[in-house]
């Protein structure tokens, strides 16, 4: 538990998509199924959240950028298999980490 919450607190101190994606990667988010264990809920909800707050400061290029970049679909992928699965720790999500998603997948379009 205490993992999961130094690296929410890590990923919110991000300042840009790709220190937010860089994180999810080196974390081992990327290295199995529904982020191998190593985000739970709440990281994946604040991990896309970011992403999103973030690319509304912006410029158009950037944020395609962003949205092309395979660390992005990845972590999409880990998402949705975390949704479908409910491997990740604790194992459902809850409905404001389900509309933080949906936030996000909104803003960033």
């Amino acid at each position: 538990m205490a993992n999961f919450k130094a690296l929410n607190q890590n990923l919110v101190s991000c300042t840009t998509p790709s220190e937010v994606l860089n994180v999810f990667i080196t974390t081992g988010g990327a290295r199995a199924t529904a982020g191998n264990g190593t985000f739970n809920t709440v990281n994946f909800s604040t991990s896309l959240h970011r992403i999103a707050k973030i690319q509304q400061t912006l410029p158009t290029n950037l944020r395609r950028q962003t949205l092309s970049d395979p660390r992005f679909a990845v972590l999409i992928c880990a998402v949705a298999e975390a949704v479908v699965e409910k491997v990740s720790p604790p194992g459902e999500f809850k409905s404001r980490e389900l509309s933080n998603i949906c936030w996000a997948l909104a803003k960033l379009g």
